[in-house]
């Protein structure tokens, strides 16, 4: 049984104002394509661990609620994939029965009334809530397939098996279905506004998004100016000015030498061609050895320079943010003459 681990660090700067403003770190696991309940909410360090293995118990339970804290109402056995689980008529949940398989799904078979049903995963040595079923089973069985992919955020009001039936801001989305069993991410924070704020994954820059329960839909999150330049001045390696007018900007994509010999600055340069975003007056990609090179400018000339060099690393980013191939090594925003306080000249997001 594989074991996942997940290192969530912030940004140090943000931890006390993050804890002043009552922010808890907050983790949720896939089950059935949606995340609806905390797995693990609370108060966070630096570096925080999370360790996992694919152990999955069931229940049933007599509510489905916005904040309520989910409690097992029947008893909790141990099930594995390809597994049944019956809840007699009496109520009492019996031990999964049925030979294991690798199906990634096990059932639930609901002899009793009216019943929402329950999964519980293991994590940090114990079993905690990750699953309630929004709509009680009447009768009949239930197949409930978890999937190996956290959300992870900050708020005020969550905390471990908390039921989540609305939208959930400033999310990070963390996949392991790929092989991929240790991952790390960091948030950053905006110096105003705690709890506003970006991510990295295993060292990638990722926009924060807004998570829907109800559709399983996430939607980018605009990052501020002001955030921009935190980020950049947190992961900057180096530097260099350049000249020219702010409005037009350029982002240089870099890839490691073997993703280069296997073909990923190609790859990525018609990904960008047939990704453009809208808006833009000015959109030119080439290709410089092992990089990508971007030119991009906002439409319209009357707006204030500062303010288009603001916008133009978000239209860069948003469409980097749905790149699926190989991982970048560096990123360079150059934003010629855009007075100090919004520079982004000679930033590298590794």
């Amino acid at each position: 049984m594989s074991t996942f681990s997940l290192t969530v660090n912030i940004s140090s700067s943000d931890i006390g104002v993050l804890k002043a403003a009552g922010y808890m770190l907050c983790v949720a696991k896939k089950v059935n394509n949606t995340y609806n309940t905390v797995w693990r909410g609370g108060s966070f360090l630096a570096h925080n661990q999370f360790q996992w293995t694919s152990r999955y118990e069931v229940f049933g339970t007599e509510s489905f609620a916005e904040g309520a804290l989910v409690t097992a109402a029947t008893e909790s056995p141990e099930i594995k994939y390809g597994q049944t689980a019956v809840l007699d008529s009496a109520g009492s949940m019996h031990n999964a029965t049925g030979s294991p398989n690798s199906s990634g799904s096990f059932m639930v078979n609901n002899q009793y009334a009216a019943l929402n049903i329950g999964v519980m995963g293991y994590l940090g040595g114990t079993f905690s809530p990750i699953f309630v079923s929004p709509n009680e089973l009447v009768t009949g069985t239930i197949t409930l397939t978890p999937v190996e992919s956290v959300l992870v955020w900050l708020d005020t009001t969550h905390v471990t098996s908390t039921i989540i039936t609305t939208s959930i801001s400033n999310t990070i989305e963390v996949d392991f279905t790929s092989g991929i069993s240790s991952r790390s991410v960091t948030y950053t924070s905006t110096a105003d506004h705690p709890g506003t704020g970006g991510w990295t994954l295993d060292g990638q820059l990722r926009l924060a998004a807004t998570y829907h329960p109800e559709t399983n839909l996430f939607k980018v999150e605009r990052p501020s100016p002001p955030l921009l330049l935190k980020m950049a001045h947190l992961f900057n390696t180096q530097g260099r000015h350049a000249h020219g007018h702010a409005s037009s900007f350029k982002a240089v994509l870099e890839f490691n030498a073997e993703d280069v010999q296997a073909g990923a600055v190609q790859t990525f340069e018609e990904y960008a061609k047939d990704a453009r975003p809208s808006g833009l007056e000015e959109w030119n990609i080439s290709t410089e050895d092992d990089a990508v090179v971007v030119h991009l400018a906002i439409e319209g000339h009357g707006e204030d320079p500062v303010a288009a060099a603001a916008k133009n690393p978000y239209k860069f980013l948003s469409i980097l943010h749905g790149w699926t191939g190989a991982q970048y090594k560096r990123l360079t925003f150059e934003a010629p003459e855009a007075s100090r306080k919004f520079t982004l000249t000679g930033r590298l997001w590794a």
